[in-house]
């Protein structure tokens, strides 16, 4: 594989990175707050002061990864309207060429950290590797011989979406009983507020937890068990080796033991092992420039 050496963004909900690579060597990164106004122009706006700091010129492979679903041709979707608003069939890959000069590779943020983890972090050593976010959203990919499982809808690894026994709730997706409806950070604070708890967020109920209040213990433990079943159904379905956790949730101090004792419990066939994404932060900044090098 040819060394990683370029330009790659990661635009996320609260945090929009970018970082200059040479040889396989992240030598300068650059991180800013998501703009909350403005709508998608602010967006673009930021990301351009970003790479232009960057240097960013034609001849750089430049990788971007996003929230959301990315299609065939580079267009930008929400799938959870909730999480995600305002980004409805945007053709990303033509704005960002037209404003940048330099043609972007665009892939979804999690399928990103999943390459970036598969060849340079956790997953190395593992065919098939899986990986989850748990963070505000549940996402993830999937990494066959070193690529990307992909289509032309940029659906797969949504597994977000997927049913799960432990949820009775709709998610902004429109589906009914989904992962991410019962295992997120959202769907954790918000369990937790209509049980009455004073809590800003999925971090009090965690706090909440290490504490030892039993109503934390319930919600929190559900949320690793719904992840475990989910990652043995990704073992019955695709064969995974490992499945790598990463997110504010996943990385979440005993959140993954939690996991593997639910995925314990499982018949010996479908158990999976399970890590900690290595790679923090960057994962998606690896993986959107390794997947636009190939690309290139």
């Amino acid at each position: 594989m040819a060394s990683l050496s370029g330009v790659a963004v990661d635009l996320g909900g609260t945090k929009l990175a970018a970082a200059r690579f040479i040889n396989d060597t992240l030598v300068e990164r650059l991180q800013v707050p998501t703009p909350r106004d403005g709508g998608l122009e602010a967006k673009l706006e930021c990301l351009t002061e970003l790479v232009t700091a960057l240097k960013l010129t034609a001849v750089d492979a430049f990788g971007v990864a996003v929230a959301g679903r990315v299609d065939g041709q580079g267009n930008w979707h929400s799938v959870n309207h909730k999480t995600l608003t305002g980004v409805t069939s945007v053709p990303l890959k033509d704005m960002l060429l037209d404003r940048v000069g330099c043609p972007a590779v665009i892939m979804n943020d999690a399928q990103a950290a999943a390459l970036g983890e598969a060849r340079f972090g956790a997953g190395k050593g593992a065919d098939p590797c899986g990986f989850i976010t748990v963070s505000t959203g549940v996402g993830g990919g999937f990494v066959f011989g070193g690529n990307m499982l992909e289509a032309p809808s940029g659906l797969p690894g949504h597994i977000g979406f997927t049913r799960n026994s432990y949820a009775s709730r709709f998610c902004g997706s429109g589906r009914f009983g989904t992962l991410e409806s019962v295992a997120s950070g959202t769907a954790i604070a918000r369990i937790a507020k209509d049980l009455g708890r004073d809590i800003d967020s999925a971090v009090d109920v965690f706090r909440a937890w290490n504490a030892g209040e039993g109503w934390a213990k319930t919600i929190v433990e559900t949320s690793a068990c719904a992840v475990a079943e989910a990652c043995c159904d990704l073992r019955a379905l695709l064969g995974l080796e490992r499945i790598v956790i990463g997110g504010s949730v996943g990385l979440a101090s005993g959140y993954l033991d939690q996991v593997a004792t639910a995925i314990a419990g499982e018949p010996e066939l479908f158990q999976v092992e399970v890590s900690h994404a290595i790679l923090g932060h960057d994962a998606g900044l690896y993986g959107a420039l390794s997947h636009a090098k190939r690309e290139s």
